[in-house]
């Protein structure tokens, strides 16, 4: 039963990006630049040496994953230019060389990095629980990407600054109470950056710091063709959506750091 409900996620996964899976020259477009390859591998010779081999390419493998959920919303809104890299100790960036085109857009290219995480998350951890003969390795990496995965982009979703859930939520504050999008966001600011001093974590003490000015000063995109509330409560609950179930399969690793 529960095979058949993550082959189910990833059939929705490809029907919900159905027209991003590929470049529009119908071919998948990697980047083979020096920088670009110099990149990835630092990234991934960092992760293997901080975490592990098993542990640091599953780290690798939930980013580029993540961004290319990125890349395959933009391509899906028109932005046949989209790319990803890697960057070491940091994670990975999707651009392009235009911006989304209204909040919606923003919402689904924003949401859908987490979101394609999801089926292989769950596919990962039904294979390391289920009744399946595994080496060793294999299993290590598959629950490494799987406790992993829905912990990252669980935080990922959180509505902080420049994370992906910082611009999905003032995209909702603005749909249903535009004037708690500042305060909210200032307030979710202070509040990450006490969870940092707590961890003694430099890096989301930095990455809160780097919200200031989108906290202060929202995008354009958000008061210009405004969606209903209709449309807002069915964007709320994606959101939700994607955050509990990421929640549940990151639990695990959550309990274990706090």
């Amino acid at each position: 039963m529960t095979l058949i409900l993550t082959c189910g996620l990833f059939v929705l996964t490809y029907l919900i990006l159905k027209g991003g899976w590929v470049a529009p020259n119908r071919r998948f477009r990697i980047s083979f630049s020096m920088e670009s390859i110099l990149m990835a591998a630092i990234s991934i010779a960092a992760a293997v040496w901080f975490f592990g081999p098993m542990t640091g390419l599953a780290l690798v493998a939930i980013i580029a994953i993540h961004e290319f959920g990125h890349v395959a919303a933009f391509r899906v809104c028109g932005h046949d230019d989209a790319t990803f890299r890697l960057i070491p100790l940091m994670g990975g960036v999707a651009s392009s060389s235009k911006a989304p085109d209204g909040p919606l857009q923003q919402f689904y290219i924003s949401i859908m990095g987490p979101a394609i995480c999801i089926a292989p998350t769950a596919l990962a951890l039904h294979l390391v629980y289920g009744n399946y003969e595994l080496p060793e390795m294999v299993r290590q990496f598959l629950w490494s990407f799987g406790i992993y995965s829905g912990a990252i982009n669980f935080f990922n979703l959180l509505p902080i600054g420049p994370l992906d859930g910082g611009k999905i939520s003032r995209i909702l504050f603005e749909i249903f109470w535009p004037k708690a999008a500042k305060p909210f966001g200032i307030g979710m600011m202070g509040l990450a950056l006490l969870f940092g001093v707590y961890l003694q974590s430099y890096f989301i003490i930095i990455l809160t710091l780097m919200s200031f000015p989108s906290v202060m000063n929202p995008s354009d995109y958000v008061i210009v063709r405004k969606p209903g509330k209709r449309m807002g409560l069915m964007l709320l609950a994606a959101y939700i959506l994607c955050m509990v179930t990421l929640l549940w399969s990151g639990f695990p690793l959550m309990v274990h750091y706090l």
